[in-house]
């Protein structure tokens, strides 16, 4: 939390908003940041215990390969969980993702780490919003 309080305090927004106009971003968009990076950031050490839960073992054996499948899960967990985006979308969101930016199985094992989250911590309707508490 210390760390994304300094980094909104060095960079101010009228720093990126007056950025070359390829680099402007939206006040939206730079709000949305904001607090998707303090809801990780109040729930990763939370995060990391359910993650070891529900990600199979022999994906785990690798953490260091799986850098960008783990942060998609933290952003996915925190995204449903701290600012009530429904499930289905933040799912959706997170798979198109890993389809993106991994390789191989991580889609279907994003899929069903979020699912089993979902089912597990949030009851079994995934189109409601919810709330976990840790």
């Amino acid at each position: 939390m210390q760390l994304i309080d300094s980094f909104c305090t060095c960079v101010s927004e009228a720093e990126i908003l007056s950025a070359p106009p390829k680099l402007v971003y939206s006040k939206l968009i730079l709000s949305l940041s904001r607090k998707m990076l303090v809801a990780i950031a109040e729930c990763w050490d939370k995060q990391v215990l359910v993650i070891d839960k529900i990600a199979p073992p022999n994906w785990k054996k690798e953490p260091a390969s799986r850098i960008l499948e783990l942060c998609i899960l933290h952003l996915a967990m925190a995204e449903m969980t701290v600012l009530g985006t429904r499930h289905q979308i933040a799912i959706n969101e997170a798979v198109d993702l890993t389809k993106r930016f991994c390789d191989g199985s991580a889609p279907r094992i994003i899929n069903g780490c979020l699912r089993t989250f979902v089912k597990d911590h949030g009851g079994t309707d995934v189109a409601q919003p919810f709330k976990v508490k840790f």
